[in-house]
């Protein structure tokens, strides 16, 4: 056992030490060019809540983007925060205190990626504790190329307009939190979702993700499951009394005989929850990057190439968020095997 400990030991410092000699490139807050007029705050202060809080993710540079490099957040974060603020205050700022707590700023995918998920709230610090203002929860599509100036470019404009829209409002949740509190957010939240505390799910249809998180079906329907459980038919009855069928994307998700299906444009998947997370594999819509759409019009030609930019069907591992619904990329899966 002390050989194979010893082992795994020089393994790791080897895997260490290669990822610490690769080009490191630095994701930075840079103030916004613009002003808010009487924000209710002049300070901020910040968490960092990421699952990882040294790395963004893997990126490629170089001329042929053929060099491994790495993508993190230049540090300290603070203070590239306070001059965010700073840069967003004019004179009429109150003397109010902001709490940033980065939650996610993540690629979904390990490599070659074009999604960045990026997760980050807002609160007001008040004399009871922390009261939440907004959260941010976006996944970008990024082109292969560039990376890290990419990330840069649009995540720099989107928390600048994130943080600016927040100087002048106040909170609206009632519930005041602590310190300790921010450390299990994503819990708190899901426990205020039926959907992650009912002990059974309730049949029906469901159009979106407020009223499947609520557990409270826009429809009821005549559903058709073939033997292996796989949902073969979804119909409703119109106005007129009318047998509708319905399309997976024309719904959110459904729960039939006490089991929850998720739809996407492509099908309808067994959901499965694992604790208090709520997993599927299935087919879902992946846009094209233009650097992928450029390199196929030279092989294959422009109109396929336009077809790819439109989109294409993959098979993934995929998450729920919590906070929206959307549904967050684990794994994509190469050769799915059909049943």
């Amino acid at each position: 056992m002390t050989r194979y400990l010893f082992t795994a030991l020089i393994l790791s410092l080897f895997v260490g030490d290669a990822a610490a000699q690769q080009p490191v490139r630095y994701f930075e807050l840079t103030p916004p060019k613009h002003k808010v007029r009487a924000s209710l705050y002049r300070h901020i202060e910040f968490m960092d809540s990421r699952p990882d809080t040294l790395l963004i993710g893997p990126i490629e540079i170089g001329q042929l983007n053929n060099i491994d490099a790495r993508l993190v957040f230049k540090k300290p974060i603070q203070p590239q925060l306070q001059r965010v603020i700073d840069s967003l205050d004019d004179t009429t700022a109150q003397d109010g205190t902001l709490l940033f707590q980065l939650r996610d700023i993540s690629f979904v995918e390990p490599l070659k990626t074009r999604y960045l998920f990026v997760k980050a709230t807002l609160y007001s610090k008040t004399d009871r504790g922390y009261r939440k203002l907004s959260t941010f929860d976006v996944t970008d599509i990024l082109d292969n190329y560039d990376v890290a100036t990419q990330v840069n470019e649009k995540v720099n404009g989107q928390l600048g307009d994130f943080i600016g829209a927040a100087l002048t409002a106040l909170p609206s949740d009632t519930a005041a939190y602590t310190l300790q509190d921010m450390t299990r957010i994503d819990s708190i939240e899901e426990h205020a979702l039926l959907l992650y505390t009912a002990s059974s799910f309730t049949d029906g249809i469901y159009l979106n993700y407020a009223s499947f998180s609520q557990q409270r079906p826009d429809k009821q329907g005549m559903i058709k499951a073939k033997r292996d459980g796989n949902i073969s038919s979804v119909h409703i009855l119109d106005d007129s009394s009318r047998k509708i069928k319905l399309k997976p994307k024309e719904f959110y998700a459904l729960v039939y005989k006490g089991k929850p299906y998720i739809a996407t444009e492509y099908g309808i998947y067994p959901l499965e929850r694992v604790r208090d997370n709520f997993f599927f594999t299935g087919d879902i819509h992946i846009r094209g990057s233009t650097s992928e759409v450029v390199s196929l019009a030279l092989i294959v030609g422009v109109g396929t190439a336009i077809g790819t930019a439109l989109g294409f069907e993959e098979t993934y591992d995929l998450l729920i968020d919590p906070l929206n619904g959307n549904f967050i990329h684990l794994r994509r899966i190469e050769n799915p095997q059909t049943p």
